[in-house]
């Protein structure tokens, strides 16, 4: 990334951005990434939240809320 004054440094990032140039050249990056001194990269596939709130709608449509279930069981409610 570059900074506010033209220095060229590392950014760490836990969520991934949109687009960007690393699906087209990533070995551009990597040589890039050398050159600042970064000895190794960990790089992850993105995948769409969604899917996974889709997956477990369908149990809690079939089974109910779990959670009530536990609750009365236990006597809460």
């Amino acid at each position: 990334m570059e900074a506010a004054d033209g220095e060229r440094r590392i950014v760490t990032r836990m969520r991934p951005s949109r687009g960007g140039r690393g699906e087209t050249d990533v070995q551009g990056l990597l040589d890039e990434l050398a050159e600042l001194g970064a000895q190794k990269a960990w790089v992850t596939e993105k995948y769409p939240f969604m899917a996974f709130l889709m997956l477990g709608l369908l149990p809690l449509l079939l089974l109910g809320d779990p959670v009530l279930r536990i609750l009365t069981l236990v006597g809460l409610i």
